[in-house]
């Protein structure tokens, strides 16, 4: 087995979980759907132990400890601008659980190649490690799955329906509660005062200014 080789690959699954687990909490925060949001919670749970257990797997197995810091620089480099991407409404919804999708594809194959090295070598840390982990993904990967074909047909049905999508027709009613919250909560304040009555000159044309008293 060529163990450095096996640390550059461990140190990949360390990356992808780090960042798995880092992006779940944040794709929950985008929804108001409440059973897909604990849904992401508990996912974004699992893939912080998934994290755990190859990190604990490298420091077990003697590997360099520098997968904190290739988790790190892969987070950043592929969530550059994470913020920005995140979409809300129902069509946005959809795209967040399709980028989550992607993740966990990456994540099931890099843990699917560690199975394989187990039984290669019969090494039984590298085996209980994946028995921790592939179960989850693969269930991760069923959700997702169901989950993106099930919200997408919605959004299929209710467009050709009205010719619209559901953001869009939220829209006017989403614009008049924001106005109705300026109004009501100072975000606009609209005052209305009256002037000081103007004096009219005796031919009753131009107006003057009052007389200063």
């Amino acid at each position: 087995m060529d163990r450095e080789r096996l640390f550059e690959h461990l140190n990949e699954v360390i990356s992808v979980e780090r960042f798995a687990a880092e992006s779940y909490p944040q794709y929950a925060q985008q929804t108001r759907d409440q059973e897909v949001k604990a849904t992401l919670r508990e996912f974004g749970a699992e893939s912080e132990r998934h994290y755990q257990v190859a990190q604990d797997l490298m420091d077990e197995m003697g590997g360099n400890p520098s997968g904190l810091m290739e988790a790190a620089a892969f987070t950043l480099a592929w969530g550059k601008g994470f913020a920005d991407v995140l979409r809300r409404g129902r069509s946005g919804q959809v795209l967040n659980l399709r980028d989550l999708l992607l993740t966990e594809y990456r994540d099931r194959l890099d843990w699917a190649i560690l199975q394989e090295v187990a039984t290669e070598t019969a090494d039984a840390r590298i085996a209980e490690a994946v028995a921790k982990v592939l179960p989850d993904e693969e269930r991760h990967i069923s959700w997702l799955e169901k989950k993106v074909k099930e919200m997408s047909l919605q959004l299929i049905a209710v467009q050709a329906e009205t010719g619209t999508t559901p953001e869009a027709e939220a829209e006017p009613e989403a614009r008049r509660r924001r106005h109705y919250h300026r109004a009501h909560h100072g975000m606009t304040t609209i005052e209305v005062t009256e002037s000081e009555p103007k004096a009219e000159d005796e031919s009753g044309g131009q107006t003057l200014p009052p007389s200063p008293s």
